[in-house]
């Protein structure tokens, strides 16, 4: 990538040659959960106190973050590089919306 075509959001050519992971995880879980959905809505209701809209935001995701339980599985598949307790915001999600 050129200097010329780089913006604010552009990822350098180093980092993309070297292989770096210059994306955020985004990935279901190994249950399918949509871990980084599940975040946001109890950031909502938790974090901006939102709670109608994380609610409502989580009844608009798969029918699989309602049925499957954060603790289904005998270790996390899922690492956080900024130190985010993924399992225990998936389960506090579960357990106001589910």
């Amino acid at each position: 990538m050129s200097t010329d075509e780089a913006g604010p959001l552009s990822v350098p050519d180093s980092d993309v040659e070297a292989g770096r992971d210059t994306e955020p995880d985004t990935a279901p879980d190994a249950e399918g959960l949509p871990v980084a959905d599940l975040i946001r809505v109890v950031m909502y209701a938790d974090g901006y106190g939102q709670f109608t809209l994380g609610r409502e935001s989580f009844r608009e995701l798969p029918e699989n973050a309602e049925t499957a339980r954060c603790g289904d599985c005998p270790v996390c598949t899922v690492k956080c590089p900024y130190g985010v307790r993924v399992a225990e915001r998936v389960s506090r999600a579960q357990e106001l919306f589910a």
